[in-house]
């Protein structure tokens, strides 16, 4: 169970006494704070924003659409059922790792790096309220025009609420029953991948189950010392807007225990519960998590 001064937390940037809240980044062997961090953040979430203006469509599903491609109503039908398909077995997996009985449906769902709401949608569909968090407004304001003519009557509440690295600020207090995240945190530099694991695990309702998708280095060829440092580096890389970054899954796992969270890791192929498989020699876990 979380203490008191715990889930009373509004701000990923300041601890409850005013001094600022520090994450220690074990890959990099730093502590950073949330100012340190959003020069970096700053860069990319530029180039997301501007992919979100000009290749919506390409920038959260690359196999889906050509970059600046523009994709008929038939096609973001598609787009949003293999949405439903990925629910379906997130839920699953979290039924049967969490002891859950068959007819268990989060309330409440956080669902981070959104993107255009393909998995927000979903969990609208079974009756949650979802808040899809992403640090492209380009990207959030077309998921809202989405839902907007795709919701139903007995479909649960989205709100869209764009983000800076101070996760809980932007979600103003509320805990949810479910934490996902997919194909999201591979492409922030390693510190930032902490500073958002902390949070998530911040933002879980007692009771809560995180879903966690995360980039790992543990084999494949990654764990040098080249991309340790390229991985911690601070500052704006010059890109495309998708960068990828790795962090061992041992330092994940501490990250999240640091938080009062239980973390288990497993090695996944991305391609058995989302469209597309991640470049050969890739290493991907889902992070597990609840509070103790």
């Amino acid at each position: 169970m979380r203490d008191h001064a715990r889930s009373a937390l509004l701000s990923g940037m300041l601890l409850s006494n005013g001094s600022y809240r520090e994450y220690e980044s074990k890959q990099c062997h730093a502590r950073f704070t949330l100012q340190q961090l959003y020069p970096t953040f700053a860069s990319a979430a530029v180039e997301w924003n501007e992919m979100g203006k000009i290749s919506p469509w390409y920038s959260v599903l690359t196999g889906f659409a050509k970059p600046g491609e523009a994709v008929s109503e038939g096609r973001k039908t598609t787009f949003y059922a293999t949405g439903t398909k990925h629910v379906e077995y997130v839920l699953a997996d979290v039924r049967k790792t969490e002891r859950k009985p068959p007819s268990w449906r989060p309330s409440s769902v956080l669902d981070f790096g959104c993107g255009l709401g393909r998995l927000a949608f979903a969990f609208a569909r079974l009756g949650a309220d979802v808040a899809c968090v992403d640090q492209s407004v380009h990207h959030l304001r077309l998921a809202e025009q989405e839902w907007t003519v795709r919701r139903g009557e007995q479909d649960g509440a989205i709100s869209f609420l764009p983000s800076t690295p101070d996760l809980l600020a932007a979600l103003s207090g509320r805990r949810f029953e479910l934490v996902h995240s997919i194909i999201a945190m591979q492409h922030m530099i390693s510190p930032l991948q902490t500073a958002y694991l902390e949070q998530l695990c911040d933002a879980l309702a007692d009771g809560g189950i995180g879903w966690i998708h995360v980039p790992t280095s543990d084999k494949g060829g990654f764990d040098n010392a080249t991309t340790r440092a390229r991985s911690c580096a601070l500052g704006v890389e010059a890109t495309n807007g998708m960068q990828h970054h790795y962090t061992a899954a041992k330092f994940l796992v501490r990250s999240a225990m640091s938080r009062g969270c239980v973390a288990a890791a497993t090695p996944t192929q991305r391609g058995s519960h989302a469209p597309g498989k991640g470049p050969k020699g890739r290493n991907e876990t889902i992070l597990r998590l609840r509070l103790k």
